[in-house]
């Protein structure tokens, strides 16, 4: 465990009313935020939180991911957190199939291209593959192959696809 400071995204006031807003949790507040680990990406940071709680149903999630970007990267043309907010919001949220992770807060600013995401936390019903840029063994290339036929199978001809969901490039 680490005792970095925490973001204001993991702020046990800022998640309390994150997670309510999301329908995860009803009574109770969170009391508690411990960052469990956090790691640097090449575009973002990824912290995962662990929660305590008081008065708190069961069924509230134990632990998070925070998903952030990275401030040296905010002045960036390309910003990929706009776009990985957008998915959550738009797509990821409309999903029949649960091939993404539920997302609990979206947050991205114009102004200062400060983004966020809370996401569920399958951290230990799932395994890395690979450490970048290693890349993965046949049969998990297999496994990634088979859920992106889904994800696209579940689109394909889709009416909302350029109407209410994403724009068509010219």
């Amino acid at each position: 465990m680490t005792s970095e400071p925490l973001p204001l995204a993991a702020q046990p006031e800022y998640l309390t009313e994150a997670l309510r807003r999301s329908g995860a949790l009803g009574e109770g507040c969170v009391s508690d935020v411990v960052i469990e680990n956090s790691r640097k990406t090449i575009l973002s940071r990824i912290i995962r939180l662990s929660l305590s709680y008081e008065g708190a149903a069961a069924e509230a999630p134990g632990s998070l991911i925070l998903k952030t970007g990275l401030p040296e990267r905010v002045d960036a043309k390309w910003n990929s957190g706009r776009h990985e907010v957008a998915f959550y919001m738009q797509i990821a949220a409309t999903m029949s199939a649960h091939i993404a992770p539920r997302c609990f807060d979206a947050v991205w600013d114009a102004d200062t291209n400060a983004w966020h995401l809370l996401l569920e936390d399958l951290t230990d019903s799932r395994c890395v593959l690979t450490n970048w840029p290693l890349p993965p063994t046949l049969a998990q290339s297999e496994q990634i192959i088979a859920t992106r036929a889904r994800f696209h199978a579940e689109w394909w001809d889709d009416p909302r696809l350029g109407v209410s969901i994403g724009t068509w490039r010219p």
